[in-house]
C-alpha cells in the first residue's frame, strides 16, 4: 500500500490529475484443479489474493477518492482474467483455485465500482479486462516470486526452462499490442467486460473470445436455474449441448 501511495502522491504532485487508472497484476502459482479447494498450499493463496486481488484494490482505495474529487473525465481499468467469468479450476487437470478465486474478486469488485461510478453520475468510465490468453511473463514471474534460488546459475537455468514450456502453453495467444487494441475499442464503444481472444480450444470450442465469455454465463445459469451439480455446464457430457448455446449466442451477438 504504501508503495501506491507514493505512485499516487507522484501523479498529483505532477499533474494534479489522474486520467487513466490501470490495475495490472497477476500471478499464477499452482494448478490442481478443484483439488486445490482444499489441498492448495495457503502460501500459495496468500501470495496470489495479495496480488492479483489485493494489487486492485490498494489501487482502488488509493486513487479512486482523488478521481472523484478532481470531477474530471477518467478511465479505470482492472485486469481480472476469463477466469473471473468461469471457474477454471473446474477439473483434475484445470488451474489455480487461488488464481480463480482471485480474479473472480476483481471482477465482482469492478462490477460494484461501474455502479458506484454511474450512481454518482461520475465522468468515469469502469471496465473489467478479462482476458483468455495473452504472451506475457507470468509464468517465469510466478515462480521467481514464490521460489528461493540457491544460485544464479541455477536461476537462470529455471529462466531458460519455464520460458521454454511458457512459449508453447502461449503459442496462439494474443499478444499484448494486439489487446491493448482490443481494450481500447472496448473503451471508445462504452463496453464493460474487455474479452480478448485467442485460438485455442475450450469447452470443444474453437477460439475463446467474448461470445464464449457470454455461454460460461448463461450455462453458470442454466446450472442454478435448472438445479443442476455446478459446474455441469462445462463437463464433457454437455458439450454439445454448449457448442449449440454458443451458436445461438453468435447469432444474437
Amino acid at each position: 500500500p504504501e508503495e501506491v501511495h507514493a505512485l499516487h502522491d507522484t501523479v498529483y504532485s505532477r499533474w494534479d490529475d489522474c486520467g487513466f487508472l490501470m490495475n495490472n497484476a497477476g500471478v499464477g502459482l499452482g494448478g490442481q484443479g478443484f483439488d486445490g479447494s482444499f489441498s492448495q498450499p495457503l502460501k500459495e493463496w496468500e501470495l496470489t489474493m495479495g496480488v492479483c486481488l489485493y494489487g486492485v484494490i490498494h489501487g482502488l482505495q488509493t486513487f479512486v477518492p482523488s478521481i472523484l474529487k478532481q470531477g474530471q473525465p477518467a478511465v479505470i481499468v482492472n485486469t481480472a482474467s476469463a477466469a473471473g467469468i468461469t471457474n477454471t479450476a473446474s477439473s483434475a487437470s484445470g488451474g489455480s483455485m487461488a488464481y480463480t478465486v482471485a480474479k473472480s474478486g476483481v471482477v465482482l469488485i469492478s462490477e460494484s465500482l461501474d455502479a458506484a461510478m454511474r450512481s454518482r453520475k461520475a465522468p468515469v468510465s469502469v471496465h473489467v479486462l478479462c482476458p483468455f490468453g495473452t504472451k506475457s511473463d507470468i509464468m517465469w514471474n510466478s515462480m521467481e516470486s514464490s521460489v528461493t534460488f540457491k544460485t544464479e546459475k541455477s536461476k537462470e537455468k529455471m529462466k531458460k526452462r519455464i520460458t521454454s514450456m511458457a512459449d508453447q502453453l502461449m503459442d496462439g495467444f494474443l499478444p499484448a499490442d494486439k489487446l491493448t487494441e482490443v481494450l481500447e475499442e472496448c473503451i471508445d464503444i462504452g463496453r464493460f467486460y474487455v474479452v480478448t481472444p485467442d485460438n485455442k480450444s475450450w469447452n470443444g470450442v474453437k477460439g475463446g473470445d467474448i461470445n464464449l465469455a457470454r455461454t460460461w454465463m448463461l450455462g453458470r445459469a442454466e446450472d442454478f436455474i435448472n438445479d443442476r451439480p455446478p459446474l455441469s455446464y462445462l463437463s464433457r457430457e454437455n458439450r454439445p449441448a454448449f457448442a449449440e448455446m454458443f451458436k445461438q449466442v453468435q447469432a444474437r451477438a
